[in-house]
């Protein structure tokens, strides 16, 4: 929100400290680019391709791989481009991007926190799901008019409402999918998962250090950025 104030507020922005926003916004979308880069590399390298290979490949051959993978997402990224222009500013399309792409990650990393039950099935096709629908809410808000008609309501029209919608849906895909598959062993969970009866009764624990006390001053600080920033 503050770089498109600076970017349209010329008389309000000197020439000078709006460069400066613009470098500090280039450096930071750099150092995001590289990272993803090389994260997708040794995914693509270590994940699948050393994994599912019947000899250990060399370290030129994987070198190579991450090489050719670095080069597809970054085709992919050109060829992406025209989906961002049709953002209203660069700004507002990577928060976009980081509320679709972000939740069903988030879905599957809290549910496999605070519920023991669930498992790799289940967080692997909530990835998925939430992934698919994310990349559709997202065409839908850039298309002209929208593809969805239940997405062109009023109160979907924010994507902060639409990326909630995935997470929720996301969180319903984990937990049906981990209540059709095989429970965790519990040597996977233990020490991992949230504890729900470790917890001292509040009498004896001091109020700064009541998990309840600052789980509730979280959630009034995220529905008051909801409300703020809606």
């Amino acid at each position: 929100m503050g770089c498109n104030w600076a970017f349209k507020s010329p008389s309000y922005f000197l020439p000078l400290p709006k460069g400066l926003v613009l470098a500090g916004l280039l450096a930071a979308l750099m150092s995001s680019l590289d990272s993803t880069l090389n994260a997708s590399a040794t995914i693509v390298t270590r994940d699948f391709f050393v994994r599912f290979s019947k000899t250990e490949p060399s370290q030129r051959m994987q070198i190579w791989v991450g090489r050719m993978t670095i080069a597809v997402v970054v085709i992919a990224g050109i060829l992406w481009a025209p989906v961002i222009t049709k953002a209203d500013t660069l700004w507002k399309y990577l928060q976009i991007v980081s509320a679709y792409m972000g939740m069903p990650m988030a879905a599957a990393v809290l549910t496999g926190i605070l519920w023991r039950r669930g498992n790799n099935a289940g967080a692997l096709s909530a990835m998925i799901f939430g992934f698919a629908m994310g990349i559709v809410m997202m065409v839908d808000s850039m298309w002209k008019g929208g593809l969805i008609p239940v997405l062109q309501t009023p109160i979907m029209a924010s994507f902060m409402h639409r990326s909630l919608v995935a997470f929720l849906l996301s969180v319903a895909v984990m937990v049906g999918v981990s209540l059709l598959t095989a429970a965790p062993a519990k040597s996977q969970v233990e020490g991992v998962c949230f504890e729900w009866s470790g917890f001292a009764a509040v009498e004896k624990v001091s109020v700064f250090r009541d998990y309840r006390l600052w789980m509730v001053l979280l959630v009034i600080s995220v529905v008051s950025c909801w409300i703020f920033f809606r």
